[in-house]
């Protein structure tokens, strides 16, 4: 059908946002050790709480996938160019 570029962005979109968080938890506490020399894992995720291990994700989510989609056009891109079938 003729959705293959919705569904090229539609899975680029969601690849993005879904690793955008559920990296953001580690880098940020690996962020906060390493400002601060010395601070345990447990005392980073204390210091950070539930919604702190979110902190800057929305800037993240923007971030990782305009990339992570913009590589799925390309890589469809290639596959049509050479007459290969994509997805849709």
């Amino acid at each position: 059908g003729g959705f293959g570029s919705a569904v090229t962005v539609g899975a680029g979109v969601l690849a993005g946002v879904s690793a955008s968080l559920v990296s953001q938890p580690g880098d940020t506490v690996l962020s906060v050790m390493t400002n601060t020399p010395g601070l345990s894992l447990y005392d980073a995720f204390s210091s950070l709480g539930l919604t702190g291990l979110f902190l800057g994700a929305g800037t993240r989510v923007w971030h990782v996938t305009g990339f992570i989609t913009a590589q799925f056009v390309i890589y469809d891109s290639i596959k049509r160019a050479v007459g290969i079938p994509v997805a849709g």
